[in-house]
């Protein structure tokens, strides 16, 4: 029986990879040559975190500025346009049933955890969640973390996610891992009835409602 799902966040909760590849972009818009600059560093490595490319850009173009203004912007950026997306959809309500049947909900993302943890607070999901990690946490130290703390096996963790890194980490810490498709196009934009059979269908969920 599975009492905890770990989901990843971008492109497994909300369709944000896309949008967080563009900000990088925008954040530098107003400086000639860095917009071209930037998204170049970002392809060259997609797993770079946002002050290391900031960081990185500025050393190559001096006038960018401050790199640590610029990732507080472009995080900013991201804020902005991915709680609404968490808002309209009917992801509340998905968590709200999978607590309902005791099953322990948590995020395991690479954004940083403070500005995780604002962007669900104001998406609404915050009150669901038994804890979030971010980085500079890594995935499997935060499944480890997740065992130690919430009394788990690994065989009671399916990890959901929609990376190579997220079933990577499951795998090193024995738990289960659920794919989804890419833009998650099976949790995010669907009923609540619908992500929940989703789930369903992969794990063996528990019924009972939590007292």
């Amino acid at each position: 029986m599975i009492r905890a799902l770990v989901f990843d966040f971008d492109g497994t909760l909300v369709p944000s990879n896309e949008l967080k590849r563009r900000a990088f972009a925008e954040t530098v818009a107003a400086i000639p040559g860095a917009g071209a600059r930037v998204e170049a560093l970002v392809a060259a490595n997609p797993f770079s975190d946002r002050h290391m490319v900031f960081a990185e850009l500025c050393r190559q173009i001096p006038d960018c500025g401050d790199p640590e203004a610029l990732a507080a912007s472009y995080g900013a950026i991201c804020e902005d346009r991915i709680v609404p997306l968490l808002i309209e959809s009917e992801l509340g309500s998905l968590f709200a049933r999978l607590c309902a049947g005791a099953t322990s909900l948590y995020l395991c993302s690479a954004t940083p955890r403070d500005a995780l943890r604002r962007i669900v607070e104001r998406g609404g999901l915050g009150g669901y969640l038994a804890a979030v990690h971010g980085a500079p946490e890594s995935k499997i130290d935060a499944l480890h973390a997740i065992m130690r703390e919430g009394g788990f096996r690994a065989d009671e963790i399916a990890v959901i996610g929609d990376g190579e890194n997220d079933r990577a980490a499951a795998q090193a810490a024995g738990c289960r891992f659920i794919a989804v498709l890419p833009d998650a196009s099976q949790l995010h934009g669907r009923t609540a009835a619908a992500a929940y059979g989703f789930l369903e269908a992969q794990v063996s969920l528990p019924k009972h409602a939590r007292r």
